[in-house]
């Protein structure tokens, strides 16, 4: 069942909670309902990778519209 919170791979996000923002990266749905989105932010003004954070998908805004990537087969099955 697709939900409005299903396509948001290569979306940038801000969390309304804690001003995490940067791209979604992975996208994890539980049965309890509880789904959460990967946000990897923008490398920082040294040049360094930043922290990745998870937040929940109901508590993010999308602040630059994409997505970047779609997979060619959403559920392909990599057989190893």
């Amino acid at each position: 069942m697709a939900g409005p919170h299903d396509d948001l791979l290569g979306v940038t996000v801000r969390d309304r909670v804690t001003g995490f923002e940067g791209m979604v990266t992975s996208q994890t749905r539980y049965l309890a309902g509880c789904d959460r989105v990967e946000v990897t932010p923008p490398v920082g003004r040294n040049g360094k990778l930043r922290e990745k954070g998870w937040c929940d998908v109901l508590t993010v805004d999308v602040v630059e519209d994409g997505p970047i990537y779609r997979p060619a087969m959403p559920f392909a099955v990599s057989g190893g």
